[in-house]
């Protein structure tokens, strides 16, 4: 019973002084203040044709200088209209098999609604983060924040860390984090779609800016494992040595108790 107790406090010294432990680091990958237009790139993932969307990086006017303005423009007439677009942020990527298999992805940005006309609740648009890996988007579902026509900005702060949640417009794709995924993008999707309720629609025109751009990936380290520590070796010793010494001491009381009660040897001429 000692014995087993000694084993396992020596393992318990050993694990506390050598165990390998993972840690969550996280990484700027990209924080864009000043916004350039040669720095983004749009893929249309939904265009029913009956508007006109144009991006441009206007060099005042943002929440902080330049911004990336979205400008949407329907003309008056009939069918529904539905516009899906990202924008990838190409200036900076995230390559799993050199940084790291992705954790956790936080996107944060602002936002805000500079003009809605001709649309009954003054919405200028609808925005959610996006990701890129091999020329597909990747959203996560129900994540899209309305940004409505205001005077104030509006910080988008989301924190992500479940890969199965993200899929392409479809439903069909995911990405992959793991270490040997192809390199990732990040941006965002603009969406606005109208529904024409009397047949024919308006003409309905909007513009949302946003600004400040920021992506921070979450990798896992783990950390190498030590040798265990000098005074985890002592202190490993140290129970192992009075286990010895209390198992010599009983071998020795029990040697010298056979002494005592062993029979004494004679002669046959002695009697």
């Amino acid at each position: 019973m000692k014995s087993s107790m000694t084993s396992m406090l020596a393992g318990l010294l050993l694990a506390a002084a050598g165990a390998a432990q993972a840690t969550l680091v996280t990484t700027t990958v990209a924080d864009v203040a000043d916004m350039q237009a040669a720095q983004w790139a749009q893929q249309v993932l939904r265009d029913t044709g009956n508007a006109a969307v144009g991006f441009s990086a206007p060099a005042a006017g943002g929440n902080g200088g330049s911004f990336w303005l979205t400008d949407f423009a329907r003309p008056a007439g009939p069918g529904n209209t539905s516009d899906v677009i990202a924008n990838v942020f190409a200036g900076a990527a995230w390559n799993p098999a050199t940084q790291g298999a992705v954790e956790t992805i936080r996107f944060s940005f602002d936002a805000r609604g500079l003009l809605s006309t001709g649309i009954s609740s003054a919405v200028s648009g609808f925005v959610r983060p996006v990701i890129e890996q091999g020329g597909v988007i990747y959203s996560v579902l129900n994540t899209s924040t309305r940004i409505d026509l205001g005077s104030q900005w509006l910080t988008i702060d989301q924190l992500f860390s479940d890969e199965s949640a993200w899929v392409d417009l479809g439903g069909t794709l995911a990405p992959d984090f793991s270490a040997t995924g192809a390199p990732l993008h990040f941006g965002y999707r603009y969406d606005l779609g109208l529904t024409c309720n009397a047949g024919s629609c308006t003409a309905a025109h909007t513009q949302l800016g946003v600004d400040n751009f920021a992506v921070r990936v979450g990798t896992d380290v783990i950390a190498q494992v030590n040798e265990p520590a000098p005074w985890a070796l002592l202190a490993m010793s140290l129970p192992l040595a009075v286990a010895a010494g209390r198992r010599g001491r009983s071998v020795q009381r029990r040697a010298a108790s056979s002494a005592a009660n062993a029979p004494s040897a004679s002669g046959g001429e002695n009697r």
